[in-house]
């Protein structure tokens, strides 16, 4: 299938999907009713829903960083990683120091972005 027929069939079945939604029907009824296989309907659903939380490459840019040292410490701490580090985590490609007195919420928020990218 070509790239533009396959952009046509997803706008067919993004029109689709919204129509159901609007419908108020169950998703089996709403199949029944318009001749659509359920299996097919959910298939969309499933592959739409992905995309929404797939983040967008384009514009997107990677920028280096660098963590503060540890309280009190003199070494940076790209140097000094196994001393001052409690764990070490990894999420597909990346790899992530914990440093001893890391703050749980940014922790948090860093593996959810993690996760979603690797």
């Amino acid at each position: 299938m070509l790239q533009e027929e396959r952009e046509a069939n997803r706008r067919l079945w993004i029109g689709r999907v919204a129509e159901f939604e609007r419908s108020n029907m169950t998703l089996k009824d709403w199949c029944e009713a318009q001749g659509f296989l359920y299996s097919t309907m959910r298939y969309w659903q499933g592959k739409l829903r992905s995309e929404e939380r797939q983040p967008n490459a384009e514009g997107l840019k990677w920028v280096p960083l660098t963590p503060p040292a540890p309280a009190g410490s003199k070494v940076p701490l790209a140097n000094n990683t196994q001393r001052n580090s409690l764990a070490q985590v990894t999420i597909g490609k990346c790899v992530v120091d914990i440093p001893r007195d890391f703050q749980p919420d940014q922790l948090y928020s860093l593996l959810k972005v993690l996760d979603a990218l690797c």
